[in-house]
């Protein structure tokens, strides 16, 4: 029997050509079961329609171990076996005259069906058990780090890069249990999360009243993920506002949850609600960045603009409504929230807040140890003048030093120059930690334009920041720049040396570098 629900074997009972003027309604409506699930499952063939898909396949499926624990854990309530379907949309068209036979990138998107039948009841209780749907193309939607799944159909494996939605069935699984197998599968794609396995974690009793927030900190401990959090309720102030904390989990590609109070007549009753975010929008023309600091924060020591002000919509799933919704970054008020978590790459001992903070303080002492030699540079100048107004932008993202070498190697900027000196890559290539956290630096025209920037600051990621309450100032600066691993700015490359019989006592040498304009910025649509 295979593990994952996705890879089990199916049988096509029909396939269907989605062309005009096949029509999702009728066909939804006219199913025995399907029309039983609700607007969760309309909104999946919303994105096949809006993916362009040109052929559904239905097929009955067997179980897995995935959905025979979900079976095991129904077993006293249920008096005969599940129905499960597999929907899978493709875009190559439908040839009623020959076997469905689909090229290897034609998969736009799968949803599993389960159909339970409880207490003898004549109808069951139907739910969409998983499904993930290729992400549509968008210039301004980012969903960072996206994992490939892999699919059995018609016996051949297909891969399919995305994020999975589950829906609950209101017994043995809630909101939180659906969303924390929503971003658990996706961070471990090719590992079976049952969800045995997250309420005996959550050491749940009644598995249809959901989750606490120290329910999901000991299963995210049980499935050893790094994260932050906090809770909300009852706090006089708060130091991290939520979206702030959102944030940091989907541009590190862990995603992050949301819980909230529900509200409106009888909102006591109404409880409480949870889901899960793994992308966001950009919105390039907002006004906010600029009119925070001009406006807002007069007399202020600001210091940067964070990459989040162009944040217009978090994307996530509702396992009431469906998956891939945007939701505006301020549509939760303040006290409806009870609280958020991120979830951060395994490795990394700081966060990125803990980060540009650090990454702020240390900007203007690192601009100054720069050679005047180099100020030829006209893009170097540009950012020494926007930091100077405290108008420069960060973006902070985990990476690994083999994929920031990467990243280095593959970067061209906008006129075109790339790093042709082997010597200095092979020097960073051996002395580049394993975990960094790299802080991109621009400015407000270029982020929100070309999604561009002028540098990168790359920090030790997986060292405790450790920076004593009781230092001094200048014992404070020098521990911070000691998590300093190197900084690239036009034209030029501040690099730590560590050599252990100064007493540990660092300091930066400086190498020229062929890139001395604006880049994309990582993980960004290359303009």
């Amino acid at each position: 029997m295979e593990s994952l629900a996705r890879m089990a074997t199916g049988r096509v009972d029909r396939t269907y050509g989605l062309t005009r003027p096949f029509s999702n309604f009728h066909f939804l409506s006219d199913h025995q079961f399907f029309k039983s699930v609700g607007c969760s499952l309309s909104r999946l063939f919303c994105e096949g329609r809006r993916a362009n898909s040109s052929t559904l396949a239905v097929e009955d499926l067997d179980e897995s171990e995935e959905t025979l624990d979900e079976t095991n854990a129904l077993r006293n309530d249920s008096f005969k076996k599940p129905k499960l379907w597999r929907l899978t949309f493709w875009s190559d068209p439908h040839d009623e005259s020959r076997p469905f036979s689909p090229s290897n990138d034609s998969l736009l998107g799968y949803a599993i069906v389960r159909a339970d039948f409880i207490n003898c009841k004549d109808d069951p209780v139907v739910h969409i058990f998983e499904s993930v749907f290729r992400k549509y193309a968008h210039f301004h939607n980012f969903v960072p780090d996206l994992p490939d799944f892999e699919i059995n159909f018609a016996s051949k494996n297909y891969v399919l890069p995305g994020v999975m939605y589950c829906q609950q069935n209101g017994i043995t699984k809630a909101c939180a249990q659906v969303a924390l197998r929503s971003l658990l599968a996706t961070r471990f794609p090719k590992r079976a999360i049952k969800y045995s396995e997250i309420n005996d974690a959550a050491k749940v009793k009644i598995p249809c009243k959901g989750l606490n927030s120290d329910q999901i900190r000991s299963v995210l401990k049980y499935y050893d993920v790094n994260y932050r959090d906090m809770y909300y309720d009852k706090r006089i102030s708060v130091t991290i506002p939520h979206s702030k904390l959102l944030y940091t989990g989907i541009e590190n590609g862990g995603g992050a949850l949301i819980g909230f109070k529900l509200s409106g007549r009888g909102s006591a009753d109404y409880g409480r609600h949870i889901i899960p975010f793994f992308g966001h929008t950009f919105n390039q023309d907002t006004w906010a960045p600029r009119s925070h600091n001009a406006y807002f924060h007069i007399n202020e020591e600001t210091r940067y603009i964070p990459s989040d002000e162009w944040l217009s919509s978090f994307i996530g799933h509702d396992d009431n409504f469906g998956s891939n919704y945007c939701i505006p970054k301020g549509f939760f008020k303040p006290g409806q929230v009870s609280y958020a978590v991120a979830l951060l790459p395994n490795d990394y001992k700081s966060d990125p807040m803990q980060i540009e903070a650090i990454a702020a303080d240390q900007l203007y002492s690192l601009i100054e140890t720069v050679p005047a030699k180099y100020y030829n540079c006209f893009w170097l100048e540009k950012l020494v003048e926007y930091i100077g107004r405290q108008d420069v932008v960060f973006r902070t993202r985990a990476i690994s030093g083999k994929k920031y070498i990467d990243h280095l190697t593959d970067m061209r900027d906008w006129e075109g120059h790339e790093i042709t000196d082997q010597t200095l890559l092979s020097f960073l290539s051996t002395n580049t930690p394993k975990c960094l956290w790299m802080v991109e630096l621009s400015i407000p025209e270029i982020f929100s334009t070309n999604y561009g920037k002028l540098g990168e600051i790359l920090f030790f990621g997986d060292q405790d920041l450790d920076l004593d309450a009781n230092f001094t100032d200048d014992q404070l600066q020098q521990a911070q720049a000691d998590k300093i691993v190197f900084m690239r700015l036009p034209g030029v490359m501040l690099i730590r040396l560590r050599n252990d019989k100064l007493n540990n006592n660092d300091k930066f040498i400086t190498r020229s570098c062929e890139i001395a304009s604006h880049v994309p910025l990582f993980g960004c649509p290359v303009y």
